[in-house]
């Protein structure tokens, strides 16, 4: 009995874990600097998976300052990193509203919102 509960358990865990998706968070970016040559491809793309936010850009723009803030209360969190890697960012599985700002070290700035 006891092992068929916890197999009945683990499916379950199993489960709820495969049940996370994938979210992808659009970031627009505030005034773009004329691109004749570039493709439309974006230079930075963002997306929330099992209580993470990743940040990937196709282009090293330098050190970036993110700022995340949470709108149900107003907390910002600021972080640092650099664009040559992925960026992972603790969030959680909180269903909450988060705004994101990124700043460039080339002077680019990218916004959007993220709704859990």
């Amino acid at each position: 009995m006891i092992r068929k509960l916890i197999i009945l358990l683990t499916i379950l865990l199993c489960a709820l874990n495969i049940s996370a998706k994938k979210k992808d968070v659009h970031l627009q970016e505030r005034n773009p600097p004329a691109r004749p040559h570039d493709t439309a491809r974006p230079s930075v793309s963002s997306y929330y998976e099992d209580g993470y936010l990743y940040i990937i850009f196709h282009q090293q723009e330098g050190r970036c300052l993110i700022g995340i803030t949470v709108h149900e209360t107003g907390e910002m969190s600021q972080y640092s990193y650099s664009t040559h890697a992925p960026i992972i960012i603790p969030l959680g599985n909180i269903g909450e509203n988060y705004s994101i700002t990124l700043e460039t070290a080339t002077g680019s700035i990218f916004y959007g919102e993220l709704n859990l």
